[in-house]
């Protein structure tokens, strides 16, 4: 049976005491850095059809204090983006003009630490039209191109949807319990990621959290969701429409990621987390996705 498990059954430890809190702490000054890296790799007809290694300097410069939770400065310190297809290595330092109007934001952060609202949208926009009129002025020569840069108009005007459905945010600022006992399971908020198979479709969840272990400067979590079935059933027919001719009529849908977190109590950030998300539609069509962040 189909199903999308967020995280991983891990082995639980036992906990040096029967309640924790974790929380993000205000810091003005705090310019906290962490290297955030991805590798995706896309296999079709079990050969690899591409191989993205981005690598990013976050830089946290300060938390402060909400009545709804806190407010973070986040700045994109450094992007690089390495491909094993040197053919495409043009596309790619194109596409890096996109990354541009989100270098900085303001984000606001709910209770459990999730992105819920960006507070420099204004400025998102403002970069986002600068680029358009200088870098990307070339776009406009045709109707293929005109539709890229509708789409970076939708998603500019309005980041959040794009940052709260994004992987490396979804992680970076992923649910956090504020009070429970490493035993517990606490459900919380569903959510959805988007689907790399079917483009512009996304996979709904249930998350779950786990406390698994606490010590005197550390804590580890665990995550984990089911798919929507109903996301399973449209996926069988766009598959048959998109892929079935040259991979088969062999469709056997399985989404999952697997993480490990540990978080800092002095500061509520995350020490480190490594993950690896997988959609795969057969043995032959399939995305990879390997996350490391690491505070540096």
């Amino acid at each position: 049976m189909s199903r999308f498990k967020f995280f991983e059954d891990q082995v639980e430890s036992e906990a040096s005491s029967p309640g924790v809190e974790l929380k993000l702490h205000a810091n003005d000054q705090l310019n906290a850095r962490f290297a955030v890296k991805n590798h995706v790799c896309f296999y079709a007809m079990d050969q690899k059809v591409s191989d993205v290694r981005t690598d990013m300097v976050w830089l946290i410069k300060s938390i402060e204090d909400h009545p709804e939770g806190k407010i973070v400065d986040l700045g994109i310190e450094s992007h690089e983006v390495f491909n094993a297809n040197p053919a495409l290595k043009e596309m790619i330092d194109f596409a890096k003009a996109f990354n541009y109007p989100m270098e900085k934001l303001v984000l606001q952060l709910d209770e459990q630490s999730r992105v819920a609202a960006v507070l420099n949208q204004q400025e998102i926009w403002e970069r986002w039209n600068d680029i358009k009129e200088d870098v990307l002025e070339p776009l406009k020569a045709s109707d293929q191109d005109r539709a890229v840069l509708e789409n970076g108009d939708k998603q500019f005007s309005s980041s959040l949807e794009a940052i709260k459905e994004s992987l490396s945010y979804m992680l970076f600022f992923g649910p956090v319990c504020a009070k429970m006992s490493p035993s517990e399971e606490m459900l919380l908020a569903g959510g959805k990621v988007a689907s790399h198979l079917f483009a512009g479709n996304h996979i709904p969840f249930q998350l779950k959290v786990t406390c698994l272990e606490s010590g005197k400067e550390n804590i580890s979590f665990k995550h984990q969701a089911q798919i929507d079935p109903y996301a399973v059933a449209d996926f069988s027919k766009l598959y048959k429409k998109m892929y079935s001719e040259l991979c088969g009529n062999t469709f056997d849908y399985e989404a999952t990621l697997s993480a490990t977190y540990s978080y800092a109590f002095s500061s509520g950030l995350i020490n480190e987390c490594t993950a690896v998300f997988s959609e795969k539609a057969n043995k032959g069509l399939r995305y990879e996705s390997n996350y490391q962040i690491k505070m540096i």
